[in-house]
């Protein structure tokens, strides 16, 4: 049977282009290719981004993606559903049930005991003399430099942007900010990351279509196709977002 690997570097040589045209049309790592044309899918991110680069790849060249979809299953064939849990036992249910009624004599003895010990203090306070309370001074005998001192302090608004991404699919992320790696990871459905920079922005998504961007308050989305793998630029150009793909 012929692997995937196989496959992808029989119809890229076939057609006469270069792993770096691949990678520049499909926006993926060299390094990754070269682990796809040798079947090496332990260097790769897991859940579903094999399979979408392997698609990927396969309409960079013009080939089928259903029929390479197809080996990639044979190759690669789902793992089987988990076994049903056992059934749980009445035990704990019947212990909790004798617990609660070897408590409950305690729990009255001690709202008895309790209750007079707070009729025995109502009694007493009632006994006692009423002090007056003190009046706080008028406004007008508060001194100019106490009024200065409980005066609120402004604060600076950051400068900047602020990334927050929210996860509509899974996909994968490689993030920069300023220039400097911030985040590598698998995002999963739901999830949701903040995070700041001086200047700009630079993210690489496996799943454009996955996911949605919101940068100063303002909401980016439909960034690309589903399985999409893409490059974005986030800039701060005096004060204004501007986002490239």
């Amino acid at each position: 049977m012929q692997s995937v690997g196989s496959w992808l570097k029989s119809a890229r040589e076939g057609r006469g282009i270069s792993l770096a045209e691949i990678s520049q049309a499909t926006k993926m790592n060299v390094l990754f290719l070269h682990a796809l044309e040798e079947d090496r899918f332990d260097r790769l991110p897991g859940g579903m981004f094999p399979r979408a680069m392997v698609r990927a790849y396969a309409r960079a060249v013009g080939g089928s993606e259903q029929e390479i979809v197809d080996i990639y299953n044979q190759q690669f064939p789902p793992p089987a559903p988990p076994p049903e849990p056992p059934a749980k036992s009445r035990k704990p249910l019947l212990r909790f049930t004798a617990s609660v009624a070897l408590l409950l004599p305690l729990a009255a003895g001690g709202f008895v005991y309790l209750k007079n010990e707070m009729s025995a203090l109502h009694r007493r306070a009632l006994n006692r003399p009423m002090f007056s309370r003190r009046q706080p001074p008028p406004p007008s005998l508060i001194s100019t430099e106490m009024r200065q001192e409980t005066a609120p302090v402004s604060r600076r608004q950051p400068i900047g942007l602020n990334l927050q991404i929210l996860v509509l699919e899974e996909c994968w992320l490689s993030l920069s900010a300023d220039g400097a790696v911030v985040d590598r990871r698998l995002l999963r459905k739901g999830e949701a990351f903040s995070y700041h920079a001086d200047n700009n922005f630079e993210a690489l998504v496996g799943n454009a279509g996955g996911v949605k961007l919101v940068v100063n308050g303002e909401v980016w989305e439909n960034l690309g196709d589903p399985y999409d793998v893409k490059k974005i630029r986030i800039e701060n150009d005096d004060g204004k977002v501007r986002l490239t793909t």
